[in-house]
């Protein structure tokens, strides 16, 4: 059997204590979505510097500038998406 599940908030989401403070936190960040910046942390945490054929870097590109520009985004999101992308950046260097 299966219960209703009524959700009031999602227009306007009633946030917790919790909730509030690490959107405010978010809102401190920093986020840099620039793609040579990302390739050069993974170069300097792998201590590898050959991503093999380039042809990724447009489409790197791409994402960085529209996540960077979205104004849906906010900056705990952007900070995951960059790890994200330095995460497979680091990756493909390592494959």
């Amino acid at each position: 059997m299966s219960e209703t599940i009524r959700i009031t908030d999602l227009a306007e989401p009633e946030l917790s204590d919790l909730q509030k403070q690490i959107r405010a936190f978010g809102e401190t960040l920093q986020v840099n979505l620039d793609a040579n910046e990302i390739l050069e942390e993974a170069k300097a945490e792998v201590s590898m510097g050959d991503f093999g054929p380039m042809d990724f870097l447009e489409r790197l590109e791409l994402l960085c500038d529209e996540w960077g520009s979205d104004p849906g985004l906010n900056n705990l999101g952007r900070m995951n998406l960059r790890n994200k992308l330095l995460l497979f950046a680091k990756s493909r260097l390592l494959i």
